[in-house]
């Protein structure tokens, strides 16, 4: 199919990639970077604000990547039926709604509501995934689509680095530790105390909506190519319970698919307790200053990601380079366990250089091991990985509530551990 000087493969790959139209998708990438960035602010904030547990805190992400679970079968749905730019746009749209509610959540002054209209905010942010995701591999020649996955995957961290700043700049802006400035308020002071703090939240979030409603119309005026398998003539494409029943058999796309459910899980959990291993070792430094570390994080690992689409683009195998950077994951997780001092910050801060790869390469990888006409459900498979991120931090804060919070650094070693059990049987059968 011709199409504003592309063309469309029967396969739904096009021959060549709308750059113009490609980074309008790939900002939404930073976008929701920015999202995930501010949850681990949250935590932070919520926990001492709120004064809840490790557990109760690793909410904000099960509340987060909880609704990517739910959201993304429906979202294949409405592809199927209608378009990826419809799943697209109808995401923005929901994403933006939700970042709107952090207005009459901080004004309730209470935890639910933040989870409330942060689960609203996630189901855009997981239909944008899902969709932009998969849209993303199959706008241009199959060869390229890791690479392609990998650009798109780059401006991510970008977006981390923004909302790392926000929470830095509008959320936590006192030099003094929360703990400290609410020690020895009475009830009626403490109240007025956490209302005032959490005011602090609508300013990043009115800003991400802002956003969100400029590329909203961006991409609504303009015709996106459909990059959807063409059904032959006397053929039906298939339906949901029919693409879901293929895939379940498909024993090495199940296999990749707890694969990337444990590395993203890993990777969220390390992002999700980063600045509360930072100010545990350090008691007298306040969260503003603890975000330093987070933005240094997301900076590593923007350089990662650059890295690895360097490495891709020059020939380096997917496999190989994951076993490499798995393995040292793994390392770097037991100097984190076991570091003595402050060490154990800056393996925090090391692993984030060998984190870009893993969540990419998965997803294209196992797209990629599917026939073309299940391409959206395997997407939408894909994309319900990132319930990891809602698992695991639950996981570890029990972990940290019961032993330490170093010690549940275990959480995501084994994660990966087991990343790279597949990742050395794929690499075995590639060769």
């Amino acid at each position: 199919m011709k199409n504003q000087g592309f063309v469309q493969r029967p396969d739904g790959y096009l021959d060549r990639t709308p750059w113009g139209k490609f980074i309008l998708i790939g900002l939404l990438f930073g976008i929701w970077g920015t999202a995930v960035a501010l949850n681990s602010v949250l935590i932070a904030q919520f926990k001492e604000v709120f004064v809840i547990s490790n557990v109760a805190s690793a909410l904000i992400q099960s509340a987060y990547f909880g609704a990517y679970f739910l959201v993304s079968i429906p979202t294949s749905m409405i592809i199927k039926k209608y378009s990826y730019k419809t799943a697209i746009v109808l995401g923005i749209a929901l994403f933006a709604g939700g970042s709107l509610l952090f207005y009459p959540a901080s004004l309730a002054g209470s935890y639910l509501p933040f989870l409330m209209c942060i689960f609203v905010m996630a189901i855009g942010a997981g239909m944008l995934e899902m969709s932009c995701g998969t849209y993303v591999v199959m706008m241009g020649n199959p060869e390229a689509s890791t690479l392609r996955a990998m650009i798109a995957q780059t401006i991510n961290p970008i977006g981390n680095i923004a909302g790392i700043l926000l929470g830095k700049l509008l959320i936590f802006t006192s030099v003094t530790r929360l703990s400290d400035q609410m020690e020895g308020l009475s009830k009626a002071e403490l109240h007025k105390f956490q209302l005032a703090e959490l005011q602090h939240t609508i300013v990043p979030y009115m800003i991400i909506a802002g956003i969100l409603i400029v590329l909203l119309i961006l991409i609504a005026v303009q015709k996106y190519p459909s990059c959807k398998v063409q059904v032959k003539e006397g053929e039906e494409a298939p339906g949901t319970l029919e693409s879901v029943k293929a895939l379940l058999k498909n024993r090495k796309f199940v296999w990749g698919w707890f694969a990337q459910f444990c590395g993203i899980g890993a990777q969220l959990t390390i992002w999700s307790f980063l600045i509360r291993e930072v100010l545990d070792l350090n008691p007298n430094m306040a969260e503003a200053q603890g975000t330093n570390y987070m933005m240094i994080s997301y900076v590593i690992f923007f350089i990662g990601r650059f890295i690895v689409s360097m490495l891709l683009k020059k020939g380096v195998t997917e496999y190989n380079l994951l076993s490499v950077y798995l393995t040292l994951c793994v390392v770097a997780l037991l100097g984190v366990m076991f570091g003595p001092s402050n060490i154990p910050v800056f393996c925090l801060l090391a692993i984030n250089i060998l984190l870009g790869p893993i969540y990419p390469v998965l997803y294209a990888t196992n797209v990629a091991n599917v026939e073309r006409k299940y391409t959206e459900n395997a997407g939408a498979f894909a994309t319900m990985t990132l319930v990891g991120g809602a698992i695991f931090p639950i996981i570890q804060g029990k972990v940290a509530d019961l032993a330490s919070l170093q010690f549940s650094f275990i959480v995501p070693a084994v994660g990966f551990v087991i990343v790279l059990i597949f990742v050395l049987q794929n690499r075995k059968a590639q060769q």
